[in-house]
């Protein structure tokens, strides 16, 4: 706890203003402990200020004594709760807050690159393994294998552009798989809508982007990117790997409550219960389509175990249809 520094903040300032007060208030009792000796010495019959100036003596006693019966205090949570505290070396400490913060921030850094590794060497072999299964195709407008990897249309971007496209992506998603397979919604939404501008004009520089809340609320410029991340957006966006078919258009989120209710078969089923959901029967009803002339779209896959399930319009699927002819 003496390591906390949030808690040495609060002690500091408890201390500090202990500190003030420990001299402050005696020294406001000693004048107010003379006032009452000088009243009693000139009114001999006022028998009251013996009582005043022993209350007096006693309050600064306890006001000297107040870090000693904290410690005592607090040494006796110590032995019911176990939990180590020393006033004293608590308050030595204090004066190494800059020492303590950065402390932390290095802890939190070396945490964060462990698990940026762990997460991108799992990603990594991951993209190995389905690469051993890459299907000689130029085309991703089949169904396929949806664990085939097939590549696709390749789209020039700077390192920064590429950097936005990944923060969108990440800030959708939250890990590589997921974020993979938003970059592969993106490329086939911007095909599919027949935007005549580049693949980032149409994220970044036209309303279209606004299907995506991060750009829609301009809020995923200060996302911390991920490494493991961007690369599995440039891979998809530079290098055209695509794991799923091009027709994939929609997801939705169900812990937000965008997800109303599901069906397969045509029968109601647990939309929060991933097993539910079958590919290609399960149909997903949104809060966004109700409104709709069709009030839901197909699931088609969740890209990992945490990210939103992907699925497709029939619309998308005979637009794109019509564009491969």
């Amino acid at each position: 706890m003496c390591e906390n520094v949030l808690f040495l903040r609060i002690l500091s300032f408890f201390y500090t203003a202990m500190s003030f007060l420990r001299f402050t208030i005696p020294i406001i009792l000693i004048i107010k402990l003379t006032f009452d000796i000088y009243k009693g010495i000139i009114n001999t019959n006022d028998n009251s200020f013996k009582e005043k100036v022993s209350r007096r003596i006693i309050a600064c006693v306890i006001i000297f004594l107040v870090p000693t019966i904290i410690n005592v205090f607090l040494g006796l949570i110590e032995t019911v709760t176990g939990m180590a505290f020393n006033y004293s070396e608590c308050t030595a400490n204090i004066k190494n807050i800059d020492y303590y913060v950065e402390k932390r921030e290095l802890e939190e850094k070396l945490l964060y690159e462990k698990e940026s590794s762990e997460a991108y060497q799992k990603y990594q072999n991951a993209i190995n393994d389905l690469t051993k299964k890459i299907q000689e195709s130029s085309s991703s407008t089949g169904s396929g294998d949806a664990t085939a990897i097939r590549i696709g249309e390749k789209y020039n971007v700077t390192d920064k552009q590429l950097e936005n496209i990944a923060k969108v992506c990440q800030r959708e998603q939250g890990r590589p798989e997921g974020a993979a397979a938003e970059a592969e919604l993106m490329i086939n939404k911007y095909v599919l809508s027949g935007y005549s501008g580049s693949f980032y004009d149409y994220l970044f520089n036209s309303s279209n982007g606004n299907w995506w809340h991060p750009i829609k609320a301009g809020n995923y410029g200060s996302t911390k990117l991920k490494p493991e991340i961007k690369e599995a957006v440039r891979k998809v966006v530079v290098e055209g790997q695509r794991k799923y078919p091009a027709y994939i258009n929609e997801h939705d989120c169900i812990s937000c409550g965008d997800v109303l209710y599901i069906k397969t078969d045509g029968q109601s089923a647990n939309k929060n219960n991933r097993s539910d959901f079958v590919q290609d029967k399960t149909f997903v009803y949104t809060k966004y389509k109700q409104n709709s002339k069709v009030k839901y779209w197909i699931f088609y896959a969740f890209p990992d175990e945490k990210s939103d399930p992907f699925g497709y319009t029939y619309d998308a699927k005979d637009k794109l249809a019509a564009i491969s002819k």
